[in-house]
């Protein structure tokens, strides 16, 4: 669901309105922002806190009137961190004076999830294109599978580096029978 806010521009957020699902998405009542009781700024996880206000203050001051949110975490009532995509429009008074922040909020932790399973997938794929092996005294081989590109050579390089200060080889040899293709 999306969630509907209006904030003041004023120190911590205050929200003039929130839509009624943001009971659903954090698990606190609108009562507690309707009343000022709970900030929105209470609800952005600590780490991210610093970077998303820094976002509106870059944001309102360069003059846009919108501005998209790199996303962050917003800390539900149980304690659980989920991630949100944030779009802010930016109100201004007739003397282009900003009053208010009208902003749409989606939970986007499934699409944070599965991006954090993809890229652990692609680096333990790197890592087995690319094993370091111990083929005997003070020998290492690297067999070179797939496709070389420069982001690939630069890992593998450094892999292979300190796989020789830990093991003291003195030859290592790379075998590029598996490579495909050098993507320069």
């Amino acid at each position: 669901p999306v969630v509907m806010f209006r904030w003041v521009n004023a120190p911590g957020w205050p929200v003039e309105y929130v839509s009624p699902n943001i009971t659903a998405l954090t698990g606190y009542p609108v009562e507690d922002f309707a009343t000022g009781r709970r900030p929105y700024a209470s609800l952005i996880h600590k780490d991210d806190l610093p970077r998303v206000l820094e976002e509106v203050t870059g944001n309102s001051q360069s003059g846009v009137s919108w501005f998209v949110h790199q996303p962050y975490r917003m800390l539900r009532a149980d304690g659980v961190a989920l991630w949100v995509a944030d779009y802010t429009v930016i109100l201004r008074d007739e003397a282009g004076t900003i009053t208010h922040f009208f902003g749409y909020i989606m939970d986007i932790s499934e699409q944070m999830d599965q991006h954090a399973r993809v890229t652990m997938q692609e680096q333990m794929i790197a890592q087995l294109s690319s094993p370091i092996l111990k083929v005997g005294h003070g020998a290492l081989a690297v067999p070179i599978l797939g496709v070389f590109a420069a982001d690939r050579a630069n890992r593998m390089t450094d892999d292979l580096l300190a796989a020789i200060g830990r093991s003291a080889a003195h030859t290592a040899i790379l075998d590029l029978t598996g490579l495909r293709d050098i993507d320069e």
